[in-house]
């Protein structure tokens, strides 16, 4: 959280603000007993509406005095035994089908393209099967996944307590440098909630 909320005062100094992304890492402060780094986040929301306006911050305010279940009302529970949300909403889709049933080779036969692919590498992280994710992923040569595909690997393997890897794919990230919004997600994820809407596939 410290990392994060330094990154976000960089942005700041930099003349970016981030009003949603404030309003998550106030309440991922509070879920994670460091009230203490709210004041800090305050002090950003305040300069933000200095500088853009009463009228352009959201309603509601940044949210640091809200119940935490309003807070929280968006945001899914990710316990440790479960299967995110959203895999098993479209687990009827062929492809997702046949990777839950660890089918991968017919799975991916039925991947019509490269955005197909990296639902069922993401597919294979959140089962757990990290190594025939990577060779999934070396398919895909139209999209840029690899960011989205590193927090999702962070994420899982937190989820199992391979903290050597954590680390190691923290610092692959951070070389790639962590944007505001990848802080919220990870932040998310550690705190066992799921760290985006549609999870673990691309959210646009």
């Amino acid at each position: 959280m410290d990392e994060a909320i330094y990154a976000f005062e960089i942005a700041a100094s930099n003349n970016y603000f981030n009003w949603y992304c404030m309003q998550h890492i106030v309440t991922l402060s509070r879920l994670l007993d460091r009230e203490d780094l709210t004041p800090r986040v305050a002090r950003l929301w305040d300069d933000a509406v200095k500088r853009f306006g009463k009228s352009e911050e959201p309603k509601g305010g940044l949210g640091a005095t809200d119940p935490i279940e309003k807070s929280l009302r968006f945001v899914k529970q990710y316990p440790k035994d479960s299967l995110p949300y959203h895999v098993k909403l479209i687990r009827n889709e062929p492809h997702i089908t046949l990777c839950l049933d660890a089918q991968y080779d017919e799975a991916l036969k039925h991947a019509a393209n490269d955005l197909a692919l990296e639902d069922i590498a993401a597919t294979q992280i959140v089962l757990g099967d990290f190594v025939t994710a990577q060779e999934t992923l070396k398919r895909i040569t139209t999209r840029n996944s690899v960011k989205d595909m590193l927090i999702v690997f962070i994420i899982e393997k937190f989820r199992r307590n391979e903290m050597k890897d954590v680390f190691s794919l923290l610092d692959e990230l951070r070389a790639r440098q962590i944007d505001l919004w990848e802080y919220v997600h990870l932040a998310f994820g550690f705190a066992g909630y799921e760290p985006w809407g549609g999870y673990p596939y691309a959210d646009y």
